[in-house]
């Protein structure tokens, strides 16, 4: 990791912009780099940065502030500000999203994008949002050639190996479902143009805001497996190995509302009480216990979707009529 050199390098950027709209604070710090002729994000800041987190904190911003010359205010609104209880949410463009929804380990970009313009943009960077709403490619964050990941760090538009950012080697294209929830998310950030909206939506999955749009994504791939006696919560794990697969599979449950959501109810369900999850539980009250947790998500969703968990409630009673299974 580089440091910062006070005696070569100025305090202020020669040449300096303004974020544009939609664009990471990340992406912003790297394309300003790059035009000055830094190679690494570090520069930036009299103190060395270990974790991409840490570039949100009030003293960091206010620093990107001084060195870019762009008032301190947009540098808060473009950047992950974390906020509540514990730190659980952040900012998101004005958005107050869960922290586990984005992803900033390592840098995410679209390769079409990056052909167009230098611009990485924050929607990359959510978890869920697995295609390019734009050209329906895959959000990469790993270099096909070599399999290095990323570096959020480092300032450059090639990998460690030589490959281009936007060479067509890194496209590849995502599934139908996966691209319908990307232009959706786009849609609730604002972008609401004709070409973003999806086809077949329903108006109860049209009406969620991003948050809880994200949520309910979120859950329908979530199994829990074990109790966490440690940390007092549910283990859960997705319910492939596969992001790309979870997303797709939740979309076409989402969208096809609400039949295939409680065919998938009854298959955990079943799945949850036979076999105890991925890690096995002997006793059945534990099993009894991960399920409680698992109708408390799936109730959760369709509260959110519907409205109401009268629904949800009278569709569980049939099911667990049918299947005997508490």
């Amino acid at each position: 990791m580089g440091s910062r050199n006070d005696h070569a390098i100025p305090n202020h950027l020669v040449i300096r912009s303004n974020p544009v709209p939609g664009e990471s604070m990340i992406g912003y710090l790297r394309r300003l780099c790059i035009a000055n002729g830094y190679d690494t994000l570090q520069w930036v800041f009299h103190k060395n940065i270990r974790f991409a987190d840490e570039l949100f904190t009030e003293e960091n911003m206010w620093e990107i502030s001084d060195v870019t010359g762009c008032d301190c205010k947009i540098i808060r609104r473009n950047s992950y500000c974390i906020n509540g209880w514990h730190g659980s949410s952040i900012n998101f463009h004005g958005i107050k999203i869960d922290r586990d929804r984005i992803d900033i380990k390592y840098l995410n970009i679209c390769p079409d994008c990056l052909l167009e313009s230098p611009i990485i943009q924050s929607i990359w960077d959510l978890v869920d949002c697995t295609a390019c709403p734009k050209h329906g490619t895959n959000i990469v964050n790993r270099c096909p050639a070599c399999r290095r990941f990323f570096s959020w760090m480092r300032a450059s538009n090639t990998c460690e190996c030589g490959m281009v950012e936007y060479d067509d080697y890194f496209t590849g294209f995502s599934s139908e479902n996966e691209v319908a929830c990307a232009k959706h998310i786009s849609f609730l950030l604002g972008n609401k143009v004709e070409t973003e909206a999806v086809p077949g939506m329903t108006e109860n999955i049209k009406r969620l805001s991003l948050e809880d749009f994200l949520y309910c994504v979120n859950r329908v791939y979530s199994i829990p497996v074990y109790e966490d006696e440690n940390n007092c919560r549910v283990k859960v794990e997705m319910a492939f190995p596969d992001k790309r697969i979870c997303v797709s599979y939740s979309m076409g449950i989402l969208m096809d509302w609400s039949a295939p959501f409680y065919n998938h109810v009854e298959k955990i369900s079943k799945f949850i009480i036979g076999y105890g999850g991925v890690h096995r539980v002997k006793k059945r009250a534990e099993r009894n216990f991960l399920l409680a947790s698992f109708l408390g998500m799936m109730g959760e969703v369709a509260s959110k979707i519907d409205g109401t968990t009268e629904i949800f409630d009278r569709k569980w009673f049939d099911i667990n009529k049918s299947n005997n299974l508490i």
